[in-house]
């Protein structure tokens, strides 16, 4: 889904500088070529805003059903529906993305939001 939304950004940018360097030479102004351009540019951007919004709303559903169902199983195992503490520290918390980082649970090196996996010690979230 994100690639699609990547793609219709740069479709967005490319039609938008096409249209406002047509524009740009059938009205004979600058200004409505400059404008024209801005705008496909800062639409182009919002797309790009809206992938990365996204990207992030997956990555939290998949850590949350991931939590979900390691809770299910430790409380399976354990048989009278209760989760032991012991298993409740094996289950990794949904880390928050401060500034664009992320903590890894297994040895607390902060790591980059691009990486999935952790540069310490390859912990793979």
């Amino acid at each position: 889904m994100t690639n699609v939304m990547k793609t219709a950004a740069y479709i967005v940018l490319v039609v938008g500088i096409i249209g406002s360097i047509i524009l740009g030479v059938i009205s004979k102004s600058f200004w409505v070529f400059l404008l024209y351009g801005l705008v496909s540019f800062m639409s182009c951007l919002t797309w790009f805003v809206l992938v990365e919004i996204s990207e992030k709303i997956d990555y939290i559903s998949e850590q949350i059903a991931n939590n979900e169902r390691q809770i299910k199983k430790a409380m399976t195992e354990e048989g009278d529906g209760s989760v032991s503490n012991s298993k409740l520290q094996l289950i990794a918390p949904v880390s928050p993305n401060v500034g664009g980082k992320w903590t890894c649970p297994e040895c607390e090196q902060v790591n980059s939001s691009s990486q999935r996996t952790c540069k310490g010690c390859g912990y793979t979230r």
